[in-house]
């Protein structure tokens, strides 16, 4: 299969209700529940902050060999 066939838009992926931003934050105020980025300033009353996640074998030396991972395709291909 192609990564077309089995990928999603992150979108169609969540409930409506939940607003996905990609911007750059700036300043999270969390005693006012406000987070500022280079764009606007936006109130929340639950914050998810997902930073993305890379696979780092630098330190499994030997045993690299039949690690992968799914975050990218080729990884999860494997």
């Amino acid at each position: 299969r192609t990564p077309q066939q089995i990928t999603s838009q992150l979108r169609q992926l969540v409930d409506k209700r939940v607003n996905i931003l990609f911007e750059e934050v700036k300043q999270i105020d969390v005693e006012s529940k406000i987070i500022s980025t280079g764009k606007s300033k936006i109130n929340f009353d639950y914050l998810v902050i997902a930073l993305g996640a890379e696979l780092d074998k630098t330190h499994l030396d030997k045993q690299q060999y039949g690690v992968h991972n799914f975050f990218t395709f080729d990884g999860a291909a494997k």
